[in-house]
Order: structure tokens, then C-alpha cells, then sequence
């Protein structure tokens, strides 16, 4: 017998559903087909959810595809929502979601192992882009967790700040995306990079390389394409740049 078996002996997954446990009202598992309507299906494969609140939304194509065992796990007030995408995601929410917290990614999304640490305090939220490409070890959370005060004024300096990601980023493994971060569409950030606050640019909003600890810009006004440099096409590029903004601005 499992350990969750153990600690729950009386909760029992529902026939052909993601939801193992559901303690609360007002939960929703929603998947939606290709055409954007509401499914009757509650299940997708290496997807678990856990509602121990009240008052919580997951809405998910059913064209998704985790390639390992995913849990949602929601407190009270919290959304989720991961728009359609043919690339594969290894998303992972180690941790309960805290109160009135938010995941929302937009349509394309990739990812390796990246965490989403949305817990220890209330109303925390991350925001992600269109065709957003991830690598392995990616770590996102918009709060430090405990608290740092100012010595005079015994203040605290160090609140939650929600994070924002923009439209066709890619973000290198073992990247740290801390609190307050916004990264401008069509950017890059480094391998082992941690961006903060202070890499936020402070005017323009075209594409850069972010690189280093903290990450600031190493080169502007670029772009980039998942196709290999061996494959890439400047024509198909283009092309294909011109359909996802006309997609995603209809």
C-alpha cells in the first residue's frame, strides 16, 4: 500500500478522473478541446490534482502532454490555466499552491523540469507568454519564502512581487526567475543565470540576452527560433513569426 493510501484510507480517485482528492466546493478540473470548447473528460495522462480548499480553477487542453507525473495541488482561490501546445511539458508545482495564487501560461508553452513554487504566502502570480521554450532546472517563484527587515526601521524589505514572462522567451537551464521579474518578449536568458527585479530593462521593449548573476542585458535587439542554426530558414522564420502574431491577436 502507498504512503498516500496510508494517510488517506477513505479517499477514492474518481473513475476516468485527474482529481485524487477533493475536499472542498467549488473545484473545477476543466479541459477544453482543439476548438477551445468545454470537454465532458476529467483525466489526463501523469496528471494529478489535489483540492483541499474551496474555489479553485485548472483549465487545460486535453492535447496536453506531461512527460512525468504532474501534481496540482490548490489551497483556496487558486487558477491555473496552461493554454493548447504540441510540445511536450515538464511542469512541476513542488509544493501546495497558496491562497488566491495564479499560474496562467499562454498557448506553445515547452518546458524541461521547471518549478513553479507558488507557496508560504498569499496571492502570488505568475504570468507566461505565447510560445515560451523552457530548458531543464528552470526555478520561478515571486516571494523569498521568509522575511528580511531593515534594522532601523524594522520594516520589511522583502515582499512578494508577482513575476511576468513575454511572448517567445527562452530560458536556459538551471535559470533562477525570482520575484518582481519582468522579461521582455522575444528574449533570451543564459544558462545558470538568475534574473531579478534589477535585470528589468528600464526602456524599450524588444528582444535581448540576459546573462549573469543578477542578469542583465549582454546584447539587444535580437531574436530567436527553435529551429538548430544547421536548419534555420530566414524566409520560414519570418513566416512563421507573422502567423503566431496574427494567432494570437485575433
Amino acid at each position: 500500500m502507498s504512503l498516500f493510501k496510508k494517510l488517506f484510507p477513505n479517499i477514492k480517485q474518481k473513475n476516468n478522473s485527474s482529481i485524487i482528492v477533493d475536499n472542498g466546493k467549488n473545484n473545477r478540473l476543466i479541459l477544453f478541446d482543439a476548438d477551445g470548447k468545454e470537454t465532458a473528460s476529467q483525466y489526463l495522462t501523469n496528471l494529478e490534482v489535489y483540492f483541499y480548499g474551496n474555489n479553485n480553477s485548472i483549465k487545460l487542453y486535453n492535447s496536453l502532454r506531461f512527460d512525468r507525473l504532474t501534481k496540482i495541488v490548490c489551497s483556496e482561490n487558486n487558477q491555473v490555466f496552461i493554454d493548447k501546445s504540441d510540445y511536450i511539458i515538464g511542469l512541476i508545482i513542488p509544493y501546495c499552491m497558496s491562497p488566491y495564487s495564479k499560474l496562467i501560461i499562454g498557448k506553445s508553452f515547452s518546458c524541461g523540469t521547471t518549478q513553479f513554487r507558488l507557496h508560504q504566502e498569499p496571492y502570488l502570480e505568475i504570468r507566461i507568454g505565447n510560445d515560451c521554450m523552457f530548458s531543464e532546472n528552470v526555478y520561478i517563484k515571486p516571494s523569498d519564502g521568509h522575511t528580511i527587515i531593515d534594522s532601523l526601521s524594522k520594516n520589511v524589505i522583502n515582499y512578494p512581487n508577482n513575476i511576468e514572462i513575454g511572448d517567445h522567451c527562452w530560458i536556459g537551464r538551471n535559470v533562477s526567475i525570482l520575484k518582481g521579474s519582468k522579461i521582455p518578449m522575444n528574449s533570451v536568458v543564459g544558462i545558470g543565470s538568475i534574473y531579478t527585479k534589477k535585470s528589468n530593462p528600464t526602456q524599450g521593449g524588444g528582444g535581448a540576452i540576459f546573462a549573469g548573476i543578477p542578469a542583465k542585458v549582454v546584447k539587444d535587439g535580437i531574436n530567436w527560433s527553435r529551429a538548430h542554426t544547421w536548419d534555420y530558414n530566414p524566409n520560414a522564420f519570418i513566416e512563421n513569426m507573422n502567423k503566431e502574431l496574427n494567432k494570437n491577436t485575433l
